[in-house]
């Protein structure tokens, strides 16, 4: 037990090695701040973020809040992601309905990743990273 004991001391160090080394990860920026976005023209996408530059892969974590205070409208309603085109508000395709209270993570893409909502002032929040 005590030769055990001695092994796990001495081979602790070598398990616990975090130290990230060059080649082994990318870093990845955040593109702008975690701030809410609100729809200018009720059924008319606009982007949550463009990947800048337009070849650089961009993730992003959008979420639709739960109520319609959070939203900033009369009635929570669902709001609408596209992460490869232009958002509509019937769904389908590529675009992807949240329902109130629910989020997404965006794959890596290039190109803007668009939104839409039925009513004007929707607000979502989120943030991107490339």
């Amino acid at each position: 037990m005590k030769w055990f004991l001695v092994f796990l001391l001495l081979a602790a160090p070598a398990w616990a090695d975090t130290n990230v080394r060059a080649g082994q990860i990318t870093p990845q920026q955040p593109v702008g701040a975690a701030t809410p976005r609100t729809l200018a023209v009720a059924g008319t996408a606009q982007n949550f973020q463009n990947a800048t530059p337009a070849s650089s892969p961009l993730m992003c974590f959008i979420k639709n809040p739960i109520s319609a205070a959070d939203q900033g409208i009369g009635a929570a309603e669902n709001a609408y992601v596209n992460p490869a085109g232009t958002a509509t508000t019937a769904g389908g395709g590529s675009t992807i309905p949240l329902e109130p209270g629910t989020w997404i993570v965006t794959g890596p893409q290039t190109g803007a990743v668009s939104w839409n909502a039925a009513t004007i002032g929707h607000t979502i929040t989120g943030f991107c990273w490339q």
